[in-house]
């Protein structure tokens, strides 16, 4: 199952863009997960991609498409991982 969203403080229920963070609604009531949830999802597991920018020489240019155009997207992903070493 998905964890609770965290923001920056890394305090349980603080990432008020995400469904699982305590998010502050708008007026239609729609709520989207955060990137990093779609990632675990899966939902979108054929547009998803992880990069290591630690690699020496990095220096991949990404073109990342949004989810309201994920069936029109071409090869381009929709979500990004970035591998940053920490836990």
């Amino acid at each position: 199952g998905l964890a609770h969203s965290g923001g920056l403080n890394g305090a349980t229920y603080t990432d008020h863009t995400c469904t699982m963070g305590n998010p502050h609604y708008s007026d239609d009531g729609f709520q989207c997960f955060n990137p990093a949830k779609n990632f675990q999802l899966d939902w979108y597991d054929d547009a998803k991609i992880t990069e290591d920018p630690r690699i020496q020489g990095y220096s991949n240019t990404l073109t990342l498409v949004g989810i309201g155009e994920y069936d029109i997207r071409g090869g381009s992903p929709v979500t990004v991982r970035l591998e940053t070493g920490g836990g």
